[in-house]
């Protein structure tokens, strides 16, 4: 939750105050602040909401309030700050001496904030450098200003609790039950695939007793989620997965004869204490679901999924939000599987079949599986015209050929997507237009990727060089790719002979 939406209150107050700062140089603050609309508003944790506009910035936060109008900017410049000076900055010197240190949500907003800053008030210093701090030191001396000294401001900061929460309370065995239930139809249908198709690989492991689990976490501080317990006790780690390239359900085996230290890089010392500062930020991966790590507390058992980097998402309902999206994707994987034969066989004259039947002699050459060749079940043309429909998008016809062949591909540094993973919320931006395209393919392994129009359908390459060219669906992915995989061929060859 936002910092305004948390503590409205501490907002209001700040605004009141800067209000009253406008007001006292004959301003009118709403004007000033509509103005501030249509430029850049930052908002940080625990800190408040920062607007740049045309003439002025708007600090509305708990610990001086602020209306900085750009003319008492004396010098701007970017900085690097935070942990491995990793975070970006804009630091504003004032004309009083004082400074604004301002964390950016974009380092490509740096240059258009001070461009903004310079036309407001072209006097103001622009950019670091040892002539503008000379400049700035010797304007503090003229002035008579002294270094700036900084305020306490530790009764503005958000007081946290001190005490380790408490477990999350023990499921009733009937949730268990129902749970236990789905795990086993997961293993049960991630059989099933296996023997449909040899892509797919999935494994269970020696079990775990409860007893085990439970004495090492009494013994140790911790607490484990009891869904994944109830797991341990029935394999302990598993995965089903899809030439080893999808990782789409895997739980991490778990070791008691391994430390804490080890485990979670808290002592047992510190678990048993359950101290505060060793309980923040300790979550311990546990598993993957197609895209997403998950996670827990080890010293409450609450569970987590990382949907964005380091952003941990509470799991409320391991049932639903976890084991129902894996039976979903499984069964609808074994319908299409069962329908693959049938599918394939009405795509006889599909324009890529030659690349796809090629593909399948990589795959299967010289009597090995190459798992480092990966084709997929195929999808109806139904279910590629849902997905146009439904977003509104024309997809270009060749990747729609290769859909109904196998929805997506990996080899030779290719990865094609599959329809699941189009993602038109995340465009990639064109470089000498701004125009926003859909991925369908990496073509290198590194930034090279096939873009298409979503407007036309037109297909791009979007180089790592930053440029813009032409693109070709079969001439991209497959004629470069096969040129590999003959390399790689004869290399594996020359080998053999060698030995």
């Amino acid at each position: 939750m936002k910092f305004s939406e948390k503590y409205p209150e501490k907002i209001e107050r700040a605004e009141g105050e800067i209000k009253k700062q406008v007001e006292s140089l004959g301003l009118d603050y709403e004007t000033i602040k509509k103005d501030t609309d249509g430029g850049f508003i930052y908002e940080a944790d625990y800190f408040g909401i920062v607007r740049f506009g045309p003439d002025c910035v708007l600090r509305i936060t708990p610990f001086e309030p602020a209306y900085i109008p750009y003319d008492s900017v004396f010098w701007a410049y970017g900085e690097k700050r935070g942990f491995e000076n990793d975070t970006d900055y804009i630091i504003l010197m004032l004309t009083d001496g004082n400074e604004e240190v301002i964390r950016l949500n974009d380092k490509e907003d740096e240059k258009i904030i001070f461009d903004i800053i310079k036309k407001s008030s072209p006097d103001t210093l622009i950019g670091y450098s040892e002539e503008n701090n000379d400049k700035f030191e010797a304007y503090k001396k003229r002035m008579n200003i002294e270094e700036i000294s900084y305020p306490d401001y530790s009764d503005y900061f958000i007081s946290e609790p001190k005490t380790v929460p408490d477990p999350v309370p023990k499921l009733p065995e009937k949730c268990i039950g129902s749970m236990r239930e789905k795990f086993e139809y997961i293993i049960s249908m991630s059989k099933k695939l296996a023997d449909m198709d040899n892509q797919w690989d999935y494994k269970t492991f020696e079990t775990l007793s409860e007893d085990s689990i439970r004495k090492w976490c009494k013994d140790n501080g911790a607490y484990l989620p009891e869904v994944l317990i109830m797991i341990l006790t029935r394999t302990n780690g598993f995965y089903v997965d899809y030439a080893s390239t999808v990782g789409y359900f895997r739980i991490t085996a778990f070791s008691t004869e391994m430390t804490t230290e080890n485990l979670f890089g808290r002592t047992r010392e510190k678990m048993l204490a359950r101290d505060y500062n060793s309980y923040k930020n300790c979550q311990v991966c546990f598993g993957w679901l197609h895209g997403q790590c998950l996670y827990y507390n080890p010293y409450t058992g609450e569970m987590y999924a990382e949907k964005e980097r380091c952003q941990y998402t509470p799991i409320e309902d391991f049932e639903k939000e976890i084991l129902d999206k894996v039976i979903s994707w499984l069964e609808k994987k074994i319908i299409r599987f069962e329908s693959k034969d049938a599918l394939l066989g009405a795509t006889k004259d599909n324009p890529l079949r030659e690349q796809y039947e090629k593909l399948l002699e990589y795959r299967c050459d010289s009597g090995e599986f190459n798992t480092r060749v990966v084709v997929y079940e195929p999808l109806s043309a139904d279910e590629i015209a849902e997905w146009e429909s439904s977003h509104g998008i024309q997809l270009p016809q060749e990747y729609k050929d290769w859909l109904l062949l196998s929805d997506g591909a990996d080899f030779s540094f290719k990865h094609i997507y599959s329809l699941e993973e189009l993602d038109p919320d995340n465009p990639a931006i064109g470089p000498d237009d701004d125009k926003e395209y859909i991925i369908i393919a990496n073509l290198s392994g590194f930034s090279d990727c096939l873009v298409f129009d979503p407007d036309t359908a037109d297909l791009f390459v979007l180089t790592d060089d930053g440029e813009r060219e032409e693109g070709d669906f079969v001439n991209d992915i497959f004629e470069d790719g096969f040129e590999y995989l003959e390399e790689e061929l004869e290399e594996l060859e020359e080998n053999e002979e060698d030995y």
